[in-house]
């Protein structure tokens, strides 16, 4: 059986360079899918990083760009993890200040020591469940 290809630039283009061709419809859902599913599986203890959870559609060198991200600072260290660390003030002088719920009272210290975060990639997880093993 013979394939015939026919040159039609113009189609070549809306399907694979346009949002709302073939790969543009696609990858626009798939994106956010990968949006949907993230926020599912984001951590909420102020719900502050699962409500920063964004995607967005684009060009990039003239081809089809999507991204998902989350954006407050914290979202990277719960998707990152961060390893045990001390916390101290800005002013070397000062004291930190937070309500610390096992005491059930406002401290203020002079630093404390973090345990540190488990990672939990709940962006690279929603990716890898909606596009498979990348």
């Amino acid at each position: 059986m013979a394939v015939l290809f026919v040159e039609n630039p113009a189609g070549w283009n809306h399907a694979f360079h346009s949002w709302n061709g073939t790969l543009g419809q696609y990858l626009s859902k798939k994106t956010v899918q990968v949006q949907l599913r993230a926020m599912q599986k984001a951590p909420v203890k102020t719900g502050a990083t699962k409500a920063s959870i964004r995607f967005r559609l684009g060009y990039s060198g003239g081809e089809l760009e999507s991204a998902v991200g989350v954006g407050t600072r914290q979202g990277l260290w719960v998707h990152e993890g961060t390893p045990p660390h001390v916390i101290r003030p800005h002013n070397p002088r000062g004291t930190l200040k937070f309500f610390w719920p096992k005491v059930g009272a406002t401290v203020f210290p002079r630093q404390v020591f973090h345990p540190g975060i488990a990672a939990n990639p709940f962006l690279a997880d929603a990716l890898q469940k909606v596009f498979g093993q990348i």
